[in-house]
C-alpha cells in the first residue's frame, strides 16, 4: 500500500537514463490491476544520486502524464520516450507499515 499524495520529483536524463528499474505489482487494493514500483536504483545514477527515489515507491506519473492504470510496457515507453534533460515524476511513497507484497512480474525495466 502506498500513500495517495504525490510527490513529484524532477530527475535530470541524461545518456545512461534516469538510473532506476520499474517492475508492475499487482495491486493489492485492486487485484486485476497492476501499479509499477521501482525496483531498483543503478549505483552512481541520476536516481541514487538525488536521494528521492528508493526501491518500492510507486511510479505515478512521467511528465505530467499519468500510468495509474498503465501496463509495464506502457510505463516503459513513458521513460523511454522522455528526452534527456529535466523529467518529471509522480512518485507515491509506501506506507511506513507496508512495502509492497503480492505478485510481482517477472518482467522489469531498466532505463540504462
Amino acid at each position: 500500500m502506498w500513500n495517495d499524495d504525490v510527490e513529484y520529483i524532477e530527475l535530470i536524463k541524461n545518456d545512461r537514463g534516469l538510473g532506476f528499474s520499474i517492475l508492475d505489482y499487482q495491486d493489492p487494493v485492486d487485484p486485476k490491476s497492476a501499479v509499477i514500483v521501482v525496483r531498483s536504483l543503478v549505483p552512481k545514477g541520476v536516481a541514487e544520486q538525488d536521494g528521492r527515489i528508493t526501491p518500492g515507491d510507486r511510479l505515478v506519473s512521467v511528465n505530467n502524464k499519468s500510468i495509474k492504470n498503465a501496463t509495464l510496457d506502457e510505463a516503459v515507453q513513458a521513460l523511454k520516450g522522455t528526452l534527456p534533460g529535466p523529467v518529471k515524476l509522480g512518485i507515491c511513497k509506501p506506507l511506513s507499515s507496508c512495502r509492497p507484497s503480492g505478485s510481482a512480474s517477472a518482467q522489469s525495466f531498466s532505463d540504462t
